[in-house]
């Protein structure tokens, strides 16, 4: 088994994990983290080992796709069509809407992404996008909001020829931003699980009326600001992973994977961590200006995560992981792919 860069990356990443359990405020929280942490990557390491060509690569981005589509079937089987709509979608199946929403967004991209890759049978990607976009929306996360006006954004400036002006492409761009903005605020059923929630959270930041939307998006800010607070304590080491609930007044973890590796690692294993995605972004942007288009879906997918990260901890999530890693398999295969064409 190879030892490539994720996997060098990784472990590092775990081994400062680890080394962070020393100093916890609560060593039992820190270790429940490393554990699931070392699980996650373990798992991630195997996978990256076992993508060693391009036709494994598009398998396991086509599983994504089929798990997407479970996931969508099982909601159209066992939520009636009448209450789609006076709900946030998974909270009937006991699954969590932001983690059911997201899955289902970034299976869309996945999706969309073949549609525009492959030669034949497009329409059924096509059919994927629009059903796994249209379920996503109705989770009403605002998380999901984001991936999918920023990532399918990304796609239409991206895709395409390259010779071609983004001037040119604009206008489209925003004819498809408007409309998707008109669905969600004016489409009732949309509107009350999606709209006012992504609503409600401008109004936080302009301080108008208070609901409870509202109230969590300042909640969480608040978070945010102890957090920053806590690392300027300890800037160095932090307090152990996972133990910004047990440092902090709020008794939970803070929502924002940034201030977890800052409260929890202190500079060293938030350097550790972000040094990945920045080299995978240096990487896939530099293929994308060389004219590679098969690096548009990982580009996104980081961007994506940069910013999604400020509302979720993913560090631990298996599903985040395998997109990291395979956002680095692209450059793996690719690029290798690139040299043995030049030799």
């Amino acid at each position: 088994m190879s030892f490539s860069k994720y996997a060098a990356w990784a472990s590092l990443f775990i081994a400062v994990v680890f080394i962070s359990t020393l100093w916890a405020e609560d060593i039992n929280l820190a270790l429940y983290y490393f554990v699931w942490s070392f699980q996650v990557f373990i798992i991630c390491i195997l996978l990256d080992s076992f993508i060693d060509s391009e036709k494994r690569l598009n398998f396991i981005l086509k599983c994504i796709i089929i798990g997407g589509g479970l996931l969508a079937a099982r909601l159209l089987i066992e939520i009636p069509f009448n209450q789609w709509g006076t709900g946030r979608l998974g909270r009937g199946i006991d699954y969590n809407p932001n983690t059911l929403g997201l899955r289902l967004a970034f299976a869309s991209l996945v999706s969309t992404y073949f549609m525009v890759k492959v030669a034949t049978k497009k329409y059924i990607y096509f059919l994927s996008s629009i059903l796994l976009v249209t379920v996503s929306m109705f989770t009403g996360s605002r998380k999901v909001f984001v991936v999918l006006v920023v990532g399918y954004l990304l796609f239409l400036l991206f895709f395409g020829s390259f010779k071609k002006s983004y001037i040119k492409k604009l206008p489209f761009i925003v004819l498809i931003g408007t409309l998707m903005l008109i669905l969600i605020f004016n489409f009732g059923p949309l509107y009350d699980v999606l709209g006012s929630r992504v609503e409600s959270t401008f109004n936080a930041f302009t301080g108008n009326e208070i609901n409870n939307s509202e109230s969590e998006t300042q909640l969480r800010t608040a978070m945010i600001i102890e957090g920053l607070n806590l690392f300027q304590n300890s800037p160095l080491i932090g307090y152990g992973i996972g133990n910004f609930e047990e440092v902090s007044s709020y008794g939970t973890y803070s929502h924002n994977n940034y201030i977890e590796m800052l409260t929890g690692m202190g500079i060293i294993g938030f350097i550790v961590y972000y040094s990945f995605y920045c080299y995978l972004l240096f990487k896939l942007g530099s293929g994308i200006l060389s004219g590679n288009k098969k690096f548009v879906l990982p580009f996104t997918i980081i961007c994506l995560m940069f910013i999604n990260e400020t509302a979720i901890v993913s560090y631990q999530s298996l599903y985040t992981q395998i997109l990291i890693m395979l956002s680095f398999v692209f450059v793996r295969i690719y690029n290798s792919e690139n040299r043995n064409q030049r030799e």
